[in-house]
């Protein structure tokens, strides 16, 4: 009878680790899907097993090799979501920029029209200050669109050049992981 509750014990010890397995098995399994958002080509490694009455699976992933690939992954990821920023960023001042164009090409097409019609127009009465004014003015306004349209180029500039950088630190990153992989491959650790 003894041997019976001994063989029972047995059974609930493999039975739990059994399920302990299966849950390490589904957690290994989610973290390669979501290592494999990232890296197309990783995969969950075929269950190894030992020889025995129970043929139990053994472990092949330790969860230790997961921790350096998921700092890379979250780095890979914030800068991906810094790049997307600075693209919607990009884009705004690309339309802004091009708003500025616009605008400035209307007046200038004015000024054309009014520096190359002159003779046509009556002769103003107001008095010679009030007209230098208005000229004054009228020159303000371009020079702030101007100054305006240089500032937003210079800024369009510097985020192109940031995101090729960004660009650049992705693929890495990228390229790293995909070494570690290949390296844990060789190891077979995967």
């Amino acid at each position: 009878m003894a041997l019976g509750k001994e063989q029972e014990k047995i059974d609930q010890i493999i039975v739990k680790w059994n399920e302990v397995y299966f849950q390490w098995k589904q957690g290994s399994k989610d973290r390669i899907k979501r290592i494999r958002e990232i890296i197309s080509i990783a995969e969950f490694p075929e269950d190894s097993v030992v020889a025995g009455p129970y043929k139990e699976p053994k472990p092949t992933l330790n969860d230790d090799i997961f921790n350096e690939v998921f700092v890379k992954i979250t780095e890979y990821e914030s800068l991906n979501q810094s790049q997307i920023e600075k693209n919607t960023r990009l884009e705004v001042l690309e339309f802004k920029r091009k708003h500025i164009s616009d605008d400035k090409e209307k007046i200038e097409k004015q000024l054309m029209k009014l520096s190359t019609n002159w003779s046509n127009y009556p002769i103003p009465h107001e008095n010679q200050s009030i007209l230098e004014s208005k000229i004054d003015l009228f020159e303000i306004e371009l020079e702030e669109i101007n100054s305006n349209s240089q500032y937003q180029n210079n800024i369009l500039n510097q985020l192109k050049i940031s995101r090729r950088s960004q660009n650049d630190m992705l693929i890495d990153i990228k390229n790293e992981i995909v070494e570690k992989k290949k390296k844990m491959s060789i190891l077979g650790m995967i």
